[in-house]
């Protein structure tokens, strides 16, 4: 009998960029308001200058692309922004709608974690 160490490494995973990356400005995902409900928390606790945010499989930039409505322009400015995923295209729009939401920094990173 194999052991679960041996059956991960033979266990292929396909890559978020092979599904359909999402964006509507009018909807908010469950999951993405879950985050965004963290996020204004984290920032509103006393003492919170500076936080760093990383968009795993950032995609289309979905999760911050109402952001200007959830979030202040005191709390952005306190975000150091990072997003990064497979797709250059997905990086791209994101960091153009990042661009415009004033964080205190903004970088995107094309790549596939595997290879790191």
């Amino acid at each position: 009998m194999r052991g679960y160490e041996e059956e991960a490494r033979d266990v292929s995973v396909t890559s978020i960029a092979d599904s359909s990356a999402f964006r509507d400005q009018e909807r908010i995902l469950p999951h993405h308001q879950a985050a965004l409900t963290l996020l204004q928390a984290r920032l509103s606790a006393p003492g919170t200058n500076h936080l760093a945010w990383l968009d795993l499989a950032c995609g289309w930039g979905q999760i911050i692309a109402s952001l200007d409505e959830n979030l202040s322009t005191e709390a952005r400015a306190k975000i150091a922004f990072w997003a990064y995923d497979l797709d250059q295209e997905f990086a791209r729009e994101t960091r153009k709608t990042a661009e415009c939401l004033g964080f205190a920094s903004l970088k995107t990173k094309v790549g596939d974690l595997s290879e790191t």
